[in-house]
């Protein structure tokens, strides 16, 4: 593993461009310019900001392309039978994030589904995270433990039984990574709690606060102001172009070396 103690420039921008993203919801649903108020400013320029097409979708669609072109390219170019199934399995799991993220092209293309489609898709789309949790919250729930705990699984294995983890590499390529994974709990913790254990964060708040303050601390706590899944997945897809971009990284050195 490349031990890099600091975020990388990549991250950086990307860290900037998470604080621009929040200041936009908080804005947007805050300062009265709601994306469905005709005339304003978020209703004219960002009513789509956050949906289908939109900036959000589009900028992860564009980054889970570049992490799927890197995971193929690594399939390649890594010579051990057990690496190059790894990054298959990889470059299948990638590919089947990008296409339903498009709903297999049929949010740029407009295309109609298939009627066999509509009768069990929920939202009457190309896709198949919309039928079925199988398809939708379990992978999610795959990808949110690789994305989180990668690196706390490597610190306590490491802790546990000091010595490193074999194909280290391919769980945590480089520690940075770990500044993406901490910012991705951060974000969840409070709505993961407030939802699973029935908090009422909401009702808690606004006994004490009144309505409006209190649904303001609860929406800015728990990041409801915004579509907090669309930015969860958007750190998704950065986490995965990042990971791809330190094997890259890793294979070059090791090739060096070698």
């Amino acid at each position: 593993m490349l031990k890099n103690n600091k975020p990388n420039k990549l991250q950086y921008i990307f860290f900037l461009f998470l604080i621009l993203l929040l200041f936009e919801g908080y804005y947007c649903k805050f300062s009265g310019q709601r994306i469905n108020a005709e005339g304003s400013f978020c209703g004219k320029y960002l009513k789509n900001f956050w949906g289908e097409t939109g900036f959000v979708e589009t900028t992860q669609v564009i980054l889970i392309f570049f992490a799927l072109l890197l995971s193929i390219y690594l399939s390649i170019k890594f010579k051990k039978k057990v690496e190059k199934l790894f990054l298959y399995l990889l470059s299948i799991g990638l590919f089947y994030y990008l296409g339903e993220e498009l709903s297999w092209g049929q949010h740029y293309l407009h295309f109609e589904t298939p009627q066999f489609l509509k009768s069990v898709n929920n939202q009457k789309e190309f896709n198949l995270h919309n039928i079925s949790n199988l398809f939708d919250q379990v992978p999610r729930s795959i990808v949110f433990i690789i994305c989180s705990f990668s690196f706390l699984y490597v610190l306590m294995y490491q802790k546990l039984f000091k010595k490193k983890i074999k194909y280290e590499y391919f769980i945590l390529p480089n520690k940075n990574l770990s500044y993406l994974s901490i910012i991705l709990i951060i974000i969840s913790l409070p709505n993961f709690l407030d939802d699973k254990f029935n908090l009422e964060l909401y009702n808690y708040f606004t006994n004490i606060w009144g309505i409006h303050l209190g649904n303001k601390i609860y929406e800015l706590l728990t990041l409801n102001f915004i579509r907090l899944s669309e930015f969860q997945e958007l750190i998704f897809a950065f986490y995965f172009l990042n990971y791809m971009i330190a094997l890259s990284y890793y294979y070059s050195v090791t090739r060096k070396i070698n």
